[in-house]
Formats: C-alpha cells, structure tokens, sequence
C-alpha cells in the first residue's frame, strides 16, 4: 500500500440549471512524482440524486472524464451517511484505463466534516483490480466555507 496526500481547491457557482465546479488538486504519493490537476464539472440534483460529469487534465497532459452519482441515504445535525458510483475513464496516459467505483460514505454534520469511505473499485490498469472489485478505505477532513 503506498501514502497518499491530496489538497483540493474548488469554487462553485450554483444556478437553476445546475452547479459548475472548478477546481484544482496538488497531490502526494509515495514513491512517485507529486501531480498538479485541474478540472471542472457540471451537475444536477433530480429528486435527491445527485448525478455529475467532470473532466481533469494534469501537468502531464493526461485526461480523465468521469460521471458521478451520489445519494443522501441518511442525514441529521449529528451526521450523514451517502452511497454513491462513479465510472470513469483516462485519455493520454502511458496505459489509458477504465474504472468503476462504488462507495458508502459517513461523515460528521457542518462545515468542518470528518470522513471515512469504503470504497469497491473495479479498474483495469496494470497494476489494477484485473477485473475483480477490490476493497478500499479512505478517511480525511473536508471543510466547506
């Protein structure tokens, strides 16, 4: 298992169409390159499904587009609790990849927010899943303001 360190940036602008995201992310990873990526995206709320496309590129050049959906399963002033599924897919890489993702995620109430997702992925890069869904934790602190 390799450390991995993420320090994410948005804004967003919400209208009656939707929600526009952009953003930028420096990251971290153990025995590789640190990576800059910026990115935005556009989604929608129907009827509590929270459903999103987004695209990334890299300091590299490389590209990645997502779709995301996501719904509120329980919530109160304590905390809540959101599953969600993500397919995604690289362009300009050295071995370009699919994946698909579903998690389940609790997190504290506010806008100072700890988390923890568990995460089954399913990809097939080369050092990836090989088709099998495979397990994964996250866990970190999300602050809104």
């Amino acid at each position: 298992d390799n450390l991995q360190l993420y320090l994410s940036f948005c804004t967003q602008l919400t209208t009656g169409l939707g929600t526009f995201d952009v953003y930028g992310e420096v990251g971290s990873i153990e025995n590789a390159d640190n990576i800059l990526e910026l990115g935005g995206s556009y989604g929608v709320d129907i009827f509590g499904l929270q459903s999103i496309i987004s695209a990334t590129v890299n300091d590299s050049s490389e590209y990645s587009a997502q779709i995301k959906s996501s719904y509120l399963v329980y919530t109160n002033d304590q905390f809540n609790v959101l599953i969600g599924g993500v397919l995604g897919q690289t362009f300009e890489t050295s071995d370009d990849y699919t994946y698909k993702l579903g998690y389940a995620r609790i997190a504290t109430g506010g806008d100072l927010q700890l988390f923890a997702q568990l995460n089954y992925l399913n990809s097939d890069t080369l050092a990836g899943t090989d088709g099998d869904w495979k397990a994964t934790t996250d866990f970190g602190v999300a602050l809104s303001f």
